[in-house]
């Protein structure tokens, strides 16, 4: 008579450097790509550059600079490599999105002096979109293999309405008021399976079901400052504001025997809702932009309080309270600064303009290897398709490694327990339409 299957639990499967998983912060996960093909393509230093409607993201004062109504549209395509690995055994998965990344309109409104620029925008300003697998065999010389699958897709949006008023000559002050919205689709599924027919049962499958939607308002207040058509200097504050996270999860077991157990399979399930509210801190961030010739070279800093996240709340889960979740915020964050630098250069050519970018964005975690930094390089260039309608492009490319996760597994053979690593590697191409009316 064959063994009856292992007792083989999954203790944890997923957990950082903190307790608090991805889902409970949802500004220090993801990737922030950026708004509009000529943005990306500049690396995203754009606070002393933007001057459409992608200036709700990046200036508001920059809209102050519009001679004529501007519609804009942008599309992103992001290819994804990625790369686990636990001891050895590796396995890579290449996924690809598709999505809408803004759509703005600006408007001036005719005036005796000055300028007055009214817009209004909808942008994607952070992407969650990634999927992992790993495979781990006979880890216990047990004949079993496990499975670890990990699937998220989601974004963070601003819906922003946003005014710029040239109070002096070269002065620009704008507001705008940023409606966040977004939702996060987080699936996680392990698997232990009986490949060597050796006990009574086909398969054990646990999954995880998170669904989050996003909501908050805030508040942004930039300058702008232009000497000639030679400088311009922006500075901008994006005010705190508490971000509310609306969740619906089911977890599911189920255990499947062989088919001469005449048995059926055993099934446990649950589900519920959870809310919660996060405190975002200020951001501030500044840039300058000059111009010689053909070539305009722009360059900014943000500084990113990611230790003065704070839950209003109890995160999700009932694993921890707030303070206790507000403690590990303090002893394991750390302040970043984020720094971009771009360039853009007009050919010769009626409206063709080609550009490069470099941004540094340093982990938020305080214990970070330097791998987990990331650096994007990115690529873009812009064309006159007719008077009125101009078409850019941009490539973005960036690689970093994961904090990990750690899986432990408890059996009567005995324990394992190790870390998945991930090398993560991100291509995003975007296309954007820039109508002036």
């Amino acid at each position: 008579m064959r063994p009856q299957r292992l007792a083989l639990v999954l203790i944890a499967c997923i957990a950082g450097p903190l307790s608090l998983t991805g889902q409970d912060i949802p500004m220090a996960w993801g990737q922030p790509w950026g708004v509009g093909a000529r943005a990306a393509g500049m690396g995203g230093a754009m606070t002393a550059v933007a001057d459409d409607p992608s200036a709700l993201h990046y200036n508001p004062a920059g809209l102050g600079l519009a001679e004529h109504t501007v519609l804009t549209g942008t599309f992103s395509h992001l290819m994804r490599t990625n790369t686990a690995d636990l001891e050895g055994q590796m396995v890579q998965l290449d996924p690809a999105f598709t999505r809408l990344n803004e759509f703005g309109l600006s408007m001036p409104v005719p005036t005796a002096r000055g300028s007055l620029v009214f817009g209004l925008a909808y942008q994607r300003v952070r992407q969650f979109d990634d999927e992992t697998n790993m495979q781990i065999s006979d880890p216990l010389a047990a004949g079993l293999l496990w499975n670890h699958d990990r699937i998220e897709e989601g974004f963070l949006s601003r819906t922003s309405a946003g005014v710029s008023v040239e109070m002096a000559p070269g002065l620009f002050v704008g507001g705008g008021l940023a409606i966040w919205g977004g939702s996060n689709d987080y699936t996680w599924r392990f698997q232990e399976s009986d490949v060597s027919d050796q006990y009574t049962f086909l398969d054990s499958t646990s999954t995880e079901h998170i669904a989050t939607d996003y909501s908050g308002v805030q508040l942004n207040v930039g300058v702008l400052i232009r000497a000639g058509n030679v400088a311009r200097l922006g500075l901008v504050l994006e005010s705190p504001f508490t971000l509310k996270g609306s969740e619906r999860w089911d977890y599911r077991d189920t255990f499947s025997w062989d088919p001469d157990q005449a048995a059926e399979p055993a099934v446990y399930a649950d589900a519920g809702t959870d809310e919660y509210r996060i405190r975002v801190p200020t951001v501030m961030r500044g840039g300058l932009a000059v111009t010689g010739g053909p070539v305009t070279v722009s360059a900014e800093a943000e500084l990113m309080n990611y230790r003065e996240f704070e839950f209003n709340s109890d995160p999700p889960g009932g694993g921890m309270s707030r303070t206790e979740a507000n403690m590990q915020i303090r002893d394991n964050f750390r302040n970043v600064l984020n720094t971009r630098i771009g360039a853009e250069y007009s050919l010769p050519l009626a409206g063709a303009r080609l550009r490069a970018g470099y941004a540094s964005l340093p982990s938020h975690r305080k214990d970070a290897l330097s791998d987990e930094n990331r650096k994007v390089i990115s690529f873009g260039a812009g064309f006159r398709l007719q008077d009125r309608l101009s078409l850019d492009l941009s490539l973005a490319r960036t690689e970093w490694t994961s904090a990990g996760y750690t899986v432990f597994y408890e059996s009567d053979l005995g324990s394992y327990g190790g870390v998945i690593g991930e090398k993560k590697e991100a291509s995003q191409f975007m296309v954007s339409f820039v109508y002036g009316l």
